[in-house]
């Protein structure tokens, strides 16, 4: 049983899902940065991140699996997670390239894409060292986005669809502590599954952080 809940969470923290649970973020925080007020209206920009960011990847994944490239979807060895890595690189560059002057795409996904692109190339050069967590990078890259979200655009205060309509606002710090909650928990997670020993973990956590710092960067410096 636990083993079930634990490749559940895996699996609803699977760093693939990030860009995509940024982006509805981003909506939450500031409906003005997309081209609808509705959710439903901007459904077009969550089916491209959705297919690019997460479909994508996954099937190649799927792919080299069934023509015995990668033993299993697991990508438990080094050698195993780097064609996976390079596929996921092409796919989150080809995205953010392709996206990087549409005014339908906010900012900060177009930066949440960028950082993504820088956090997956770094791993494929580490990768020749270390099985560094893909996961622990996927949650800090998630904290350091939404932390940059909150002050970039001033959003202290979160309004959240509840029951009858009504909305539920809540506090920038409570969102923060959330986020950091949400790190710490995908941190372990991959502990007691195995998966990762800590300075793999704690590593992830440091190639989230400056992933999104140069992504910042450079998106500022030559994007913008």
């Amino acid at each position: 049983m636990k083993t079930k809940i634990s490749s559940i969470l895996a699996f609803v923290f699977h760093p693939l899902w990030m860009v995509t649970y940024f982006s509805i973020m981003c909506f939450i925080a500031n409906p003005i940065l997309f081209p609808y007020d509705s959710f439903g209206g901007n459904k077009h920009l969550w089916l491209i991140l959705g297919f690019s960011t997460f479909f994508l990847p996954a099937i190649s994944v799927w792919l080299m699996k069934m023509i015995g490239f990668v033993d299993s979807i697991q990508l438990e060895t080094k050698n195993e997670r780097i064609g996976p890595i390079m596929v996921t690189i092409i796919l989150y560059f080809w995205t953010f390239i392709t996206f990087r002057h549409n005014n339908g795409f906010p900012e900060p996904v177009k930066i949440a894409l960028l950082a993504a692109t820088i956090s997956m190339s770094l791993t494929f050069l580490l990768n020749l060292f270390s099985k560094i967590s893909i996961h622990s990078i996927g949650s800090m890259s998630f904290l350091c986005l939404v932390v940059y979200l909150i002050f970039r655009y001033k959003v202290f205060y979160w309004s959240f669809p509840f029951l009858f309509g009504l909305s539920l606002n809540v506090h920038y710090v409570v969102i923060i502590a959330f986020c950091i909650a949400m790190v710490g928990a995908v941190g372990s997670l991959r502990m007691y599954q195995k998966a990762h020993k800590m300075d793999e973990i704690l590593g992830g956590y440091f190639i989230g952080f400056i992933s999104v710092m140069f992504g910042c960067f450079i998106f500022s410096s030559y994007f913008s």
